[in-house]
């Protein structure tokens, strides 16, 4: 799912839960319910049970709930048994936007063949280059996302059991918009093993994905040219210790300077009157 680093209306946010929702419902189904044969249980799969015109695919929701041997699966089609029309069919517009680069043959086999885990890159002995051409990463990000999150999802299950250290290099990636994975993987993204170098064209680019979270991150350097600009720079997070060396310091600067002014006023004090 598409995501924004900034605040959302009420509206907007509603609708995008509930796509996100309808769409783990969905894929839920495939892999747990049984009703889907194995090689079928893909995204590609996922894509033609949603792009089912809206009655046809309440009807498909419906028989989920009836039939599904899955507690979770109910849980989560329940929602929309009994939705109105109206706000049905914004969740259903959201979630098909999103999914819409799934309809292309080309993209959805990425995603869905079974050539390749995303666990291979977790053992070590795997190098992956992802060539999308610009603009395809324009038009369908989504495919990025998928694939970049997916990849960083394998190495958080690792738990930090992995041999050495996982780089990921991402190119143009002001084309993939915000993503909350990449901003965790700032933060957070040490301790399980994580590199992440990105790419952007200017620092502006940065600071119109994320915002005031281009200067808060954790971790972060960033690279302008062949100098590194401090202002943008914060190395570790700031400790207890620190705050208090920095306390200290200012203390002694502040006693250096009373004490020179002390000495200057009585130098002035001791001098002749007709000097």
């Amino acid at each position: 799912m598409s995501d924004s680093g900034g605040a959302r209306g009420v509206r907007d946010d509603f609708f995008r839960a509930s796509a996100l929702q309808l769409l783990t419902a969905l894929i839920a189904d495939v892999c747990l319910s049984d009703r889907t044969e194995e090689d079928d249980q893909t995204l590609r799969q996922v894509r033609k049970n949603l792009s089912e015109p809206e009655p046809k695919l309440r009807a498909r929701l419906q028989s989920i709930y009836d039939n599904s041997r899955s507690d979770f699966v109910k849980e989560n089609v329940a929602a929309f048994v009994n939705m109105t029309p109206e706000t049905f069919s914004g969740v259903y517009a959201n979630a098909v936007k999103e999914t819409h680069w799934l309809s292309y043959p080309n993209y959805a086999a990425l995603v869905s063949e079974s050539t390749f885990s995303t666990n291979d890159i977790s053992v070590g002995n795997a190098d992956v280059f992802i060539n999308i051409d610009l603009k395809t990463l324009e038009t369908h990000s989504g495919l990025a996302r998928v694939i970049i999150g997916s990849f960083l999802n394998a190495i958080y299950n690792r738990d930090g059991a992995l041999k050495g250290r996982a780089l990921f290099l991402l190119d143009e990636v002001a084309r993939l918009g915000y993503m909350r994975i990449l901003e965790t993987a700032c933060d957070a993204g040490r301790k399980y093993g994580i590199t992440l170098t990105m790419i952007y064209q200017s620092i502006g680019q940065m600071r119109e994905t994320y915002g005031a979270a281009t200067r808060r991150a954790n971790g972060l350097r960033v690279r302008a040219g062949s100098r590194l600009l401090p202002s943008t720079i914060r190395k570790r997070p700031t400790t207890s210790r620190d705050a208090a060396a920095r306390r200290r310091s200012r203390s002694i600067r502040s006693a250096a300077v009373s004490s020179r002014r002390v000495h200057r006023a009585r130098a002035r004090n001791s001098l002749p009157p007709d000097r």
